[in-house]
């Protein structure tokens, strides 16, 4: 039996239960839920009659949240000791959902190697694996990957000014932590439509809407982006988006929409050897999803275990 995309798109991002004829009588029902990033928001807030499929989510949400707080609280502990500032960055869900993935952190340049030299002296494999973003990886904790700006593959996307404007508190395991502006928090989620990896989910979708309903300041958002008439143009695009519900999400972009833009971006990098690999890999990733069903990027593996 084929999935009713549009009962489940329109449940979601409503935020209500999906009718029961829809949840039984389809395999495929849950793997929609978990390509979509929305399975916890589902099995926590929206179902009325709870599965043993969603028992299992929230059972292994258990252990995502407790290393999220075990590592939050670690970040906070070395960077209070060594008055080194930060911010949570496109990492903290405005939406229930569970951090099953990297913990994503702005540093500035004046302390970001230090940063990386105090986590190596905890054990944690560190690294510089791109021009101002790092990695520190160790087994007992979450990924977590700091950023001197909103960057990828090198290039730097906002002006600094705006990077640490306006900071917020958000609350991890009733501790309260900084985090950025819902200005800057839109931006990478708009840059994730157009690098990595390209598509948008419902949970993508109901993240953005969120931040719209928070009155951002938009003309602020485009006055500090290095490349300001590419970032209105990916606003534009999805601020124009009407949802087709009967469609299976997520959706990747237009080809030509993709290509267009991805040009674009390119005119102002200059990177030929990125340009060719990153198209190729959008068609790859996009058609392969349509093929198998399988995303780049996923976490399914933690969760289907």
């Amino acid at each position: 039996m084929t999935l009713d995309y549009a009962a489940v798109n329109k449940a979601i991002l409503d935020g209500r239960d999906i009718d029961e004829r829809v949840v039984s009588k389809n395999d495929d029902f849950y793997t929609y839920l978990l390509n979509n990033k929305v399975a916890y928001y589902y099995a926590s807030v929206l179902s009325t009659r709870p599965t043993p499929a969603e028992a299992r989510i929230l059972e292994k949400g258990k252990y995502f949240q407790a290393r999220y707080e075990k590592t939050m609280q670690l970040i906070q502990k070395v960077c209070s000791d060594n008055n080194i500032p930060y911010l949570l960055y496109k990492t903290h869900k405005y939406i229930p959902g569970m951090m099953d993935g990297d913990i994503d952190l702005l540093v500035s340049k004046e302390h970001f190697d230090r940063f990386l030299q105090y986590f190596t002296q905890l054990g944690f494999k560190t690294a510089e694996d791109e021009p101002g973003k790092g990695k520190c990886e160790h087994p007992d904790y979450c990924l977590i990957e700091p950023h001197t700006n909103v960057s990828w593959q090198g290039g730097e996307y906002l002006k600094d000014n705006l990077l640490w404007a306006n900071p917020r508190q958000v609350s991890v395991g009733g501790q309260r932590y900084h985090t950025v502006s819902y200005e800057v928090e839109m931006l990478a989620v708009l840059s994730m439509i157009l690098f990595s990896p390209e598509y948008l989910d419902l949970y993508s979708l109901k993240t953005m809407h969120y931040f719209d309903e928070q009155r951002m300041d938009k003309k602020t958002m485009l006055a500090n982006s290095v490349h300001p008439k590419l970032t209105e143009e990916i606003l534009i695009f999805y601020e124009k988006l009407v949802v087709p519900y009967s469609k299976k999400m997520p959706l990747f972009l237009p080809n030509t929409t993709f290509t267009r833009l991805w040009t674009k971006h390119f005119l102002s990098q200059k990177n030929i050897k990125l340009y060719l690999l990153h198209l190729l890999f959008f068609f790859y990733w996009k058609y392969r999803y349509r093929l198998i069903d399988k995303l780049p990027f996923t976490h399914h593996h933690d969760w289907q275990h």
